[in-house]
């Protein structure tokens, strides 16, 4: 099945996101939401043998980063919420660039927000990383929402198809305030953000 077929209904496009050609095996399982994490989707945990590299065009750049930090943030595209995510975790964003460093394979964190534009983004750099094309400990996705209120019904099966593919995918609601923030505030929201947080946070401390 080729990327970009569409089936189902609605015009969603339920085609699987990690493969360009039927040569190669079925990549990704559904993702799993287990009782115990209430916000995370939980996919694959490693890179997948068979997947195809990334065109060129389409990868996120790499850079060499002087140590191992806490944790690295990779922004998908611009405006995902790199900085902000980075200062609510106390890592480092890395402006839309995987980090490599000769010490070990940095923990990495990928952000996107939940616009299709910004989904497809963030499919590429999965695939990028699923196929071994770049040597980092990958937690997953955490995809903030881009406005107020319930997200739209073709974006929640592009959410639930993409997160597959991924070790796990947290999604932050719309937080208002960030719109006033001068710069990224390690403050982070009650409710569902902070849970996030925290759950990222553990994995974190368990990678250390």
């Amino acid at each position: 099945m080729n990327l970009g077929e569409p089936v189902g209904r609605k015009g969603v496009d339920m085609s699987n996101p990690w493969l360009d050609t039927t040569d190669v095996p079925v990549a990704a399982s559904a993702p799993v939401q287990t009782g115990d994490e209430p916000d995370v989707l939980r996919g694959v945990g490693q890179p997948i043998p068979g997947i195809p590299p990334v065109d060129q065009a389409d990868r996120l750049r790499v850079v060499e980063v002087p140590s191992l930090e806490r944790v690295c943030v990779v922004g998908t595209h611009g405006g995902a919420g790199e900085s902000t995510l980075a200062a609510w975790l106390g890592g480092r964003a890395t402006e839309r660039s995987w980090p490599s460093c000769p010490q070990g394979k940095p923990v990495v964190v990928l952000v996107a927000r939940t616009t299709a534009t910004g989904i497809e983004s963030a499919r590429r750099a999965a695939r990028q990383w699923a196929s071994g094309d770049v040597q980092v400990q990958l937690l997953g996705l955490v995809l903030i929402a881009d406005a107020g209120g319930k997200l739209p019904t073709q974006i929640r099966h592009l959410i639930q198809h993409l997160s597959g593919g991924l070790p796990r995918t947290w999604t932050v609601p719309w937080v208002p305030r960030l719109r006033l923030e001068p710069e990224p505030s390690p403050s982070v929201p009650t409710g569902p953000s902070a849970r996030v947080v925290r759950s990222i946070q553990q994995l974190i401390t368990e990678k250390g």
